[in-house]
This record gives C-alpha cells, structure tokens and sequence, in this order.
C-alpha cells in the first residue's frame, strides 16, 4: 500500500491545500477528498466519489463532486461536473455530461443519462431507465425503460430506408377472428380530426386520439399513444370490409342487370303473344 502526496497548482491558488493520490486496494484516486475506502475505483477531480464510501467498488467518477455521495453503489459510471451527484447505493449506472443524472437519488439503479442536465430536474428515484438529451425532464428527446423493452423518441423520426415492426407467427400468440364488418362499423365512428401537437403547433396532422383510439378497439399498450402495427392492422382489416361491400356490390349489380335483361326478354315475348292474339 502506496500513498503519494503531490500539490494541486489550481487548489494551491485557491486554498493552498494538498493534493492528495491514493492508490488503495487497486483505486486511482486523483483530487481533495475522493472515494478511496473501497476497491476498484477510479476518480478524477475535486470532491470526485465519496471518501466515506466503504463497500462501493467498480465505480468510475470523472468531474468535480461526480458521485459525490455514493455509499455502497457499485459498478457506476459518472463522467461530468457533479453527474450522479445524489447516487448512493444505487448500481450500474452511466452518466455522461454535465450534472448528467445529478437528481437520481438514493437507490437508483441500472440508468443510462447521456447528455448535460440529462435526467430528471427534481430529486427522484427511478430505476431502468434511458434518457438522452441536453436539458433536465422527463420526456428527454429519446426516453427508455429497459425493464419494459421500452423506448420514446419526443419528436420526428426519419427513417430513410423503411422501418419494419417484427410480425412473425412465431412471436405471437392468443389469436382471435375477427368481422371485418364490425371493424368498419367501428372505423366509420371514430372521431377523427386535424390537430398539431403542441410542442409543434405548425405541423398538421390527421387521426383520431389515443384515447378515442384505445376506448374503441381496446388495443395498444394504454390510452396514450397509438401503435403503428394497431393502426396498420385496422386500416387494413376495414379495407378488407370495404372489398367484401364492393364484391357484394358488383354482384348485386350484375344481378339487377341479369334481372332488366330478363325483364326486358319477358316484356318482348308479351309484345309477341298480344300480336298474335289480335291477328297481328
């Protein structure tokens, strides 16, 4: 066991106070105060980890007071002036940018924030959770859950080579028939408009709210949104309705003309027998 003592030139200006470098049970510890208790721990910059932390280990901590407070929390990752600032026990968390993730608390876990300020802006606990942005709040321009196989973009996606939703037998399950009548029925009485997001109040678009949208067809993961296969799947199944009315349609015209050309046939044998029976 090593301990080296140089001087910090920035902190000299300061606090002319020493510069401290442990290298404990396999830490690189670089700045005043840093976590140096526990194993396998990397910080680098003022206040960097926590020099009360016991039994954190595998924890990476780049930026003035980033990880700051963590305890017990291990395998983290906090690069940024105080990113994962409030963690404490939570682990295997990736914070990258300034103050990224500062308001996670306590036993937050398993969270990746990339971006500065990225993360919620009041203190909360959450576990699982993906946010990818250059501001604080939670509905970041990319927002994930990944105990839910879950993820949110919050604006324009463009896709220049298509986009495609898995659909194989395989992967379903809990079949059932559906009337295409029915769904017809369903679609000719859905409310739908023109409106803009709000975040966007010049872009238009048509459709009916999710709300509207789930109420009618009880499909979908809630009353949100509206899944792009849920959409598909009753456009498509209303036009197979549309086919079978304009089926039923043609065969009720060709029977209508079968009926006139009948009519008309009949009409002409009736002219014949009324000629012949008055001596014509």
């Amino acid at each position: 066991m090593r301990t080296i003592f140089v001087k910090s030139t920035s902190h000299y200006l300061r606090k002319a106070s020493l510069f401290l470098i442990f290298i404990l049970f396999g830490n690189y510890i670089f700045g005043q105060c840093p976590q140096a208790c526990s194993g396998s721990n990397t910080a680098l910059g003022e206040f960097a980890g926590n020099p009360m932390s016991i039994t954190g280990v595998a924890v990476t901590s780049i930026g003035w007071t980033a990880g700051g407070l963590n305890t017990s929390g291990n395998l983290n990752t906090f690069i940024g002036h105080t990113a994962g600032l409030r963690n404490t026990t939570g682990s295997n968390n990736s914070y990258f940018g300034a103050a990224a993730g500062q308001h996670l608390t306590g036993n937050s876990s398993s969270n990746i924030c990339i971006g500065s300020l990225t993360g919620p802006e009041a203190d909360t606990l959450i576990s699982n959770r993906l946010f990818l942005d250059n501001q604080s709040g939670l509905d970041p321009l990319i927002y994930g859950e990944f105990d839910n196989d879950f993820i949110r973009i919050n604006g324009t996606l463009e896709v220049t080579a298509g986009l495609t939703n898995p659909s194989s037998i395989h992967l379903k399950e809990q079949f059932r028939a559906l009337s295409p009548e029915d769904m017809l029925d369903k679609v000719s009485q859905l409310d739908i408009q023109e409106w803009s997001y709000k975040k966007y109040p010049n872009v238009r678009h048509i459709g009916p709210t999710a709300e509207i949208f789930h109420q009618t067809f009880g499909v979908g993961m809630d009353d949100k949104s509206i899944s792009t296969i849920d959409a598909d799947g009753v456009a498509l199944i209303a036009i197979q309705a549309l086919i079978e009315k304009t089926n039923d349609t043609e065969q009720l015209s060709e029977q209508i003309e079968a009926l006139e050309k009948a009519n008309k046939e009949l009409e002409a044998n009736l002219m014949r027998i009324e000629k012949k029976l008055n001596g014509e």
